[in-house]
């Protein structure tokens, strides 16, 4: 039979700790915006009594060095010069239950990489004790204005391919696939994105500058969003997922005082091609 499992139910009360922006030696932003996602994923009893297998990660790192994020940062690095990157790796604090992957890209002679991706795999501390889930989490931290000493434009276009791919990767079927297979359980009780953290060093107008938005006067600042998924909506389906992109961000520049948002996305919309819906596959089960 051709069946899909429904999307699955967020487990009430999980999220994400709060995300933050990197610092420099003087307690200051050292990124122009970070945008992340994340979920929780459940996680069968033996878990409780293992680390996590060095090829399990290998075969997550592998996934999402062919995923959609991979694929849009690579473009976005093409577009700013000539240069190279650095696929997802260890890089930072691992341990047997805490996993960090890096990816970096920019162009040849920039002090640092404009660019970087970090991936965490959590485990809880406890050892031994009952565990639930695994706390998967997936960033992208832009730092041009610190490395090449010039912002580079944010366009609603760039934001809304980033976030999509950002989605779209944390329900890739090799991703999920490498992701259950650390927790040891079916592919079919993966869950989705739990929603959208979004922090920018300076105000959202300045970030968005350029895009055709217009400031409320008087409206006050705003430096970031956190915004929670419809549960709802199956992130799989590339136009479901478009339509609850295109929510975040009009609730973004709304939150921000900035207007116009919904006419900048219907422009942007009627230049790309509608997203084919998703395929059911004969291997999907009720």
């Amino acid at each position: 039979m051709i069946n899909e499992a429904a999307p699955q139910a967020v487990a009430a009360g999980l999220r994400l700790p709060p995300a933050d922006l990197p610092m420099d030696d003087q307690g200051k932003p050292s990124a122009d915006f970070l945008v992340r996602t994340g979920m929780f994923v459940p996680v069968d009893a033996s878990a409780t009594w293992r680390p996590l297998s060095e090829r399990g990660v290998q075969a997550f790192a592998d996934a999402l060095n062919n995923s959609p994020l991979h694929h849009a940062l690579f473009c976005w690095c093409a577009s700013i010069g000539e240069g190279g990157m650095n696929p997802f790796h260890r890089s930072g604090f691992n341990r047997a239950r805490k996993v960090r992957l890096l990816w970096q890209g920019g162009p040849h002679g920039a002090p640092a990489f404009p660019l970087e991706a970090v991936a965490r795999i959590d485990l809880p501390d406890a050892y031994g004790a009952a565990v639930s889930h695994l706390q998967v989490s997936l960033q992208v931290v832009a730092r041009f204005r610190h490395t090449l000493g010039r912002a580079a434009p944010l366009s609603i276009a760039r934001l809304h391919e980033l976030v999509d791919a950002l989605t779209a990767t944390l329900v890739d079927d090799k991703v999920t696939g490498a992701l259950a297979a650390l927790a040891g359980v079916d592919p079919l009780v993966m869950p989705q994105p739990l929603g959208l953290d979004l922090l920018s060093s300076t105000d959202m107008a300045d970030l968005l500058a350029g895009n055709g938005l217009t400031s409320v006067p008087d409206a006050g600042t705003s430096r970031g969003a956190n915004l929670l998924a419809d549960p709802g909506v199956d992130q799989r389906d590339p136009a479901e997922r478009r339509a609850l992109i295109d929510s975040w961000l009009q609730q973004i520049s709304q939150d921000a005082g900035l207007l116009g948002m919904e006419k900048v996305l219907e422009q942007l919309h009627s230049t790309s091609p509608d997203p084919q819906p998703r395929r059911l596959r004969r291997t999907d089960a009720l």
